[in-house]
């Protein structure tokens, strides 16, 4: 089975608003995590979550998700989603949203109320290659 490992990217991309932008939406949302895309001029494009479980995980509306994709396919910059326990380290489902066809030009945010944490992934397939997915 592949696995997905998620490594910290300092590369500054976003601006001080777009991070503060972010930081707003997850202090004013707390019990649900919130997703979305970002979009090269900074500006944040939301997407309904809809997990059975959106406190704890994250699932973008598929309609949406597809509408914003063709609507701006080469305007985005990459995705973002909330975490409201504060932990700013991709989680499970995290992971598995990646190996399910996250696009290899993407960057990757979790966005906490306190901070924005920015990842790049490598793929480790089952032959147990690495595959980055950023440079």
């Amino acid at each position: 089975m592949n696995k997905a490992i998620a490594y910290p990217n300092h590369e500054k991309i976003l601006s001080e608003q777009t991070k503060n932008d972010l930081k707003n939406i997850a202090v004013q949302n707390p019990k649900n995590e919130m997703c979305g895309f970002i979009l090269k001029n900074g500006y944040i494009v939301d997407v309904a979550n809809v997990s059975d479980t959106p406190n704890v995980s994250f699932f973008m509306s598929p309609n949406e998700q597809m509408e914003v994709m063709r609507a701006h396919k080469d305007e985005i910059l990459g995705i973002w989603h909330t975490h409201t326990n504060g932990y700013p380290w991709p989680s499970e489902s995290d992971e598995l949203g990646v190996l399910c066809g996250l696009p290899s030009d993407y960057y990757y945010w979790i966005v906490t109320k306190d901070n924005v944490y920015q990842f790049e992934w490598d793929i480790l397939t089952e032959n147990h290659g690495l595959s980055t997915l950023h440079s």
